[in-house]
């Protein structure tokens, strides 16, 4: 699941990593696999192992890594409804800005009548203004809790990110 999950996250454009820590996707592999305890390892083995695999200043960056990665490909498989009927624009900072539009002339065509005219209906301009608000929320987790975690309770946090993301910008 790891390697099938890293080949769908590699092609996400745009993304960059705010940490100039090389993670390997050989660690991520082992991490996932560990964690996810595919192999039934007793909890005393299991243990052993991640603690031989990360230590614990290296496991904030693996695990973010997974999580980022996770979390924008989940994100990225999601296409909303409202993107096929809203136009998207990119404003530079967040400073108040203002858009000027033409409306009108998008209702339904009046019926034309045999060598009839076309009748020429006028277009409306307008303005707004707007400005951009930034959103977000950090999970606190530390390595002992994710080693703890028999139930797999944190095991969907990249899902419930994304679906967050999904929802706030909807």
């Amino acid at each position: 699941m790891a390697r099938e999950m890293l080949t769908v996250m590699e092609d996400w454009k745009g993304w960059e990593s705010q940490r100039q820590v090389e993670v390997k996707d050989s660690e991520v592999d082992m991490l996932m696999s560990l964690m996810e305890n595919k192999k039934r390892l007793p909890n005393h083995k299991q243990d052993f192992l991640l603690r031989e695999v990360i230590t614990t200043d290296r496991f904030p960056y693996i695990f973010g890594y997974t999580v980022d990665r996770e979390l924008l490909a989940r994100y990225k498989a999601t296409t909303a409804d409202w993107k096929s009927y809203f136009r998207v624009k990119t404003v530079p900072n967040f400073n108040t800005f203002e858009r000027h539009e033409v409306y009108g002339n998008d209702n339904k065509l009046p019926e034309v009548t045999q060598k009839g005219e076309y009748l020429v209906t006028p277009a409306s301009a307008g303005r707004y203004t707007g400005n951009i608000k930034k959103y977000g929320r950090q999970f606190d987790i530390s390595w002992e809790a994710t080693i703890n975690d028999m139930m797999g309770a944190f095991s969907d946090i990249p899902q419930r990110f994304a679906d967050a993301a999904i929802r706030t910008e909807a």
